[in-house]
């Protein structure tokens, strides 16, 4: 089991993306794509699935027409963190600012949304991402979101599914934990290992 809990964490040390979208008006043309291996998973949307590791830039690529966002309109996040811990909120689409706290740290936000109405916008534009050098976390964490656009009457927009797992930083592969567990193992054990 040690060993398992070893293999394990040496592979697990970066960030995993995936995303379902539900609905999607059908006045709003979307597709990401990105140039490297990163992307793991593809749909009619592009890259649906993102492997991403910590101190690295990511080339990506968007495609974009949306519909005009107007007076009334909604940004509803629904999410957890570790299956338990939630974190939701609803703010106005535009016009007002958008206002909540991060769990368990208690952090305020305050983001500007931009005044209504929101026109119809075209995008076609490359863009970095750029990865923090290190994880905020010491430990794997995975969080779970639902994020809806909902017009003045309360229908969807967008509506898209989020799995995210944020791996920790500096977990490194230690042959020599390794080692220490191969010696104290009978022989069949180390039949398996070679250093």
């Amino acid at each position: 089991m040690r060993l398992f809990i070893l293999i394990l964490a040496s592979v697990a040390a970066d960030v995993q993306v995936s995303r379902t979208i539900n609905a999607l008006d059908s006045g709003i043309t979307f597709n990401l794509t990105t140039a490297g291996s990163e992307c793991s998973g593809i749909d009619s949307h592009g890259c649906s699935k993102l492997d991403l590791h910590w101190g690295a830039n990511y080339s990506a690529y968007i495609d974009l027409v949306s519909i005009p966002i107007t007076a009334g309109s909604k940004i509803v996040l629904k999410s957890t963190v570790e299956s338990i811990i939630p974190f939701d909120f609803t703010c106005a689409a535009c016009g007002q600012n958008c206002t909540f706290k991060i769990p368990i740290v208690n952090t305020p936000v305050n983001i500007a949304l931009p005044p209504c109405p929101i026109p119809i916008e075209k995008l076609q534009q490359s863009f970095t991402i750029p990865m923090p050098n290190k994880s905020p976390l010491p430990i794997s964490v995975p969080i779970k979101a639902n994020v809806k656009l909902l017009n003045p009457t309360g229908n969807a927009i967008v509506d898209v599914d989020l799995t995210a797992t944020l791996g920790p930083t500096g977990v490194k592969f230690d042959a020599t934990l390794l080692k220490d567990f191969a010696r104290t193992q009978d022989s069949n054990s180390t039949l398996f290992l070679s250093f």
